[in-house]
């Protein structure tokens, strides 16, 4: 007999004194119709082999790294069925670093055989108010947002345009009513953009009017970088992440393009501050006039945007010409 998870919702709490993360889950199991009619079947009778190896529903909640932070016990399958699992300390999501769990739910026949496997993202996020300004996680934060065109209605479509809005540095999304749905908040929290109900959510008098609807960006808002012979000038004015977070690629050019040597290093520089890096590349031996470039590039692969992508750089032009002494 087939079972099947045919929907999930989650209800994620925070408990801010305890830092303590909350995922209750609902699931509906589809197949059980057709089981109780074939156990209201004269003569039919599980024996207690069967009802040993009876499909089984298993939950685990894992962290972004692959490691399991909670599990429960084993539910008999039932037509809606509700769990709790908890988190402690978790590590907290927000837009510029979309840290995501996964609540993983199977369907197992005995140890080995997997009926059904369905994987949910859950974040963990707390919002306040303080004076008049949004703070996410004990900051405030810059929303910089776009409403959702009515047109964007097919699942190929919405993702265009989400990945679209992270590379123009877009980290908030407006959308009416009936746009909303649980795969449209799904996207949100894997892309790491903050989602508002126009005229439901608690925060969105106070975002409206700081959301800035339409405008894209000429440059990342959260990183600057200023090359010079040597090395870079970075500035780091984002609220939440390290500069670690990313890898630094530099490359020295000659002026057709042709790269004479490149490399990659690792800095940290603290959301909210600035350094100078001496990066330690090797200057051409022959004289003439180079490009060098600098650039901050995703570390990993995310829904937008595949590892390597660049999303700042900057150049500038350097030279080892010089005159020869006279004899």
């Amino acid at each position: 007999m087939k079972y099947t998870i045919e929907k999930i919702e989650t209800k994620v709490t925070w408990e801010e004194e305890q830092a303590v993360g909350n995922v209750e889950a609902s699931v509906w199991i589809g197949g059980m119709e057709q089981q109780t009619e074939e156990i209201q079947k004269p003569g039919l009778y599980l024996t207690s082999a069967e009802a040993y190896t009876s499909p089984v529903l298993c939950a685990s909640l894992v962290n972004r790294e692959g490691q399991e932070i909670d599990r429960i016990f084993p539910l008999p399958l039932e037509e809606e069925m509700q769990f709790c699992m908890r988190a402690e300390d978790p590590q907290l999501w927000n837009a510029e670093d979309p840290y995501c769990y996964q609540l993983v739910l199977e369907i197992m026949e005995g140890e080995n055989f997997c009926q059904d496997r369905r994987v949910e993202p859950v974040a963990f996020s707390w919002w306040k108010i303080v004076d008049g300004q949004t703070c996410i996680n004990g900051k405030a934060v810059v929303f910089r947002g776009v409403a959702l065109p009515e047109e964007k209605k097919e699942p190929e479509d919405i993702q265009e345009f989400l990945q679209t809005m992270k590379q123009n540095f877009q980290n908030t999304l407006l959308v009416k009513t009936e746009q909303k749905s649980a795969q449209l908040q799904r996207w949100c929290l894997e892309y790491g953009i903050y989602l508002l109900e126009e005229g439901k959510d608690v925060d969105a008098g106070w975002l409206r009017a700081r959301l800035d609807l339409e405008k894209e960006e000429e440059s990342n808002p959260n990183f600057s970088l200023q090359v010079v012979q040597t090395g870079v000038l970075v500035e780091n004015r984002s609220t939440f992440v390290d500069v670690s977070e990313y890898e630094m690629h530099y490359e020295v050019c000659d002026m057709n393009g042709r790269i004479i040597s490149e490399g990659q290093l690792c800095t940290e520089i603290s959301a909210g501050s600035s350094r100078y890096v001496d990066i330690p590349f090797a200057m051409p031996a022959q004289p003439g006039e180079y490009r060098f470039c600098v650039s901050l590039c995703l570390k990993r692969d995310t829904p937008w945007a595949a590892k390597g992508y660049a999303i700042v750089s900057a150049e500038t032009k350097i030279s080892n010409l010089y005159e020869r002494p006279e004899k």
